[in-house]
């Protein structure tokens, strides 16, 4: 009998440990994702301003912004691009900015993470690359080999 209460013992100490970490694995994120009322409120404060100001010249902008081929992302351009290399190693590269598609964590922190997508001048094809701290940690495509 003490022999199960020993692995009942240890089996309850495990969960309780599992259950620790858990928490602060959740904690430490929504941490990173934390932000103030105040600064949620400016932040969308500016971008409706933005909007509002620039609705109608957008979308004669986003016509006119057909990007020649040297700013679209092709799959030589995609295959020079290495984990570790900085955004703008990556631009450099690829000749045009990417468009931010997620971002989490404070800026300046080394787990802040954004995801970027590059054109490629065809809908079927796509790309993305997620820095994190400021460097390329993963890249993927589809339809470009």
């Amino acid at each position: 009998m003490t022999s199960n209460n020993k692995k009942l013992g240890f089996l309850v100490a495990a969960i309780v440990v599992v259950i620790i970490l858990v928490g602060l694995i959740i904690w430490g994120v929504n941490k990173g994702n934390d932000t103030s009322t105040e600064e949620s409120q400016q932040e969308e404060s500016q971008t409706t301003e933005q909007t509002e100001d620039s609705s109608d010249s957008s979308k004669e902008e986003k016509k006119s912004e057909v990007k020649n081929e040297a700013e679209l992302l092709t799959v030589e351009k995609y295959k020079k691009i290495e984990s570790g290399m900085t955004y703008d190693e990556v631009k450099q590269i690829i000749g045009s900015d990417g468009e931010v598609m997620s971002e989490a964590g404070e800026k300046g922190s080394e787990v802040h993470t954004v995801m970027y997508k590059w054109e490629t001048g065809d809908e079927n094809k796509a790309a993305n690359f997620t820095f994190q701290g400021g460097q390329l940690i993963d890249k993927t495509q589809i339809g470009l080999e």
